[in-house]
């Protein structure tokens, strides 16, 4: 399909090249890129998601398209233990923190504490920093995503 708008890219240093593969999706709103284990001397591959969901109201938008998307990112998390998603997934937060927050029921649930439990408390973190954690609308017109080697 030809399109006038939009589209997915990412950069990847000549050096890792050879460690990188686009993998096939049937999705549109997304790119898959594996890293291979033997670059992160690690015993997993690493599954990196570049996603571009357009908004509701844009004529790009497309249920059908959504929920191939979803049935793909499950797809692609039964197959690779570490699965990393990024990009523009246009959620809207309304009138809603846009943060998630650690609770009691999750803490004795995944038995996190001390500093672990003060790292996943974001809000406080951001107050103290006095960085809003109210936002109307977050929008962004395009993600770039660069790999290198650190």
């Amino acid at each position: 399909m030809i399109r006038k708008s939009g589209g997915l890219g990412v950069f990847v240093k000549n050096e890792i090249l050879p460690f990188v593969e686009e993998l096939t999706t049937g999705s549109e709103y997304v790119l898959w890129i594996k890293i291979a284990k033997s670059y992160t001397n690690d015993d997993k591959d690493i599954l990196l998601g570049c996603t571009y969901i357009p908004p509701i109201s844009s004529r790009f938008y497309n249920d059908n398209e959504f929920e191939l998307f979803e049935r793909e990112v499950s797809l692609m998390a039964s197959r690779f233990d570490l699965l990393y998603m990024c990009g523009e997934f246009n959620g809207q937060t309304a009138e809603l923190d846009d943060l998630s927050y650690n609770d009691d029921f999750l803490n004795d649930m995944f038995d996190i504490s001390g500093d672990a439990g003060n790292f996943l408390n974001q809000k406080r973190l951001l107050e103290s920093s006095n960085i809003p954690i109210y936002i109307e609308s977050l929008k962004t017109e395009s993600v770039i995503i660069m790999i290198t080697d650190c």
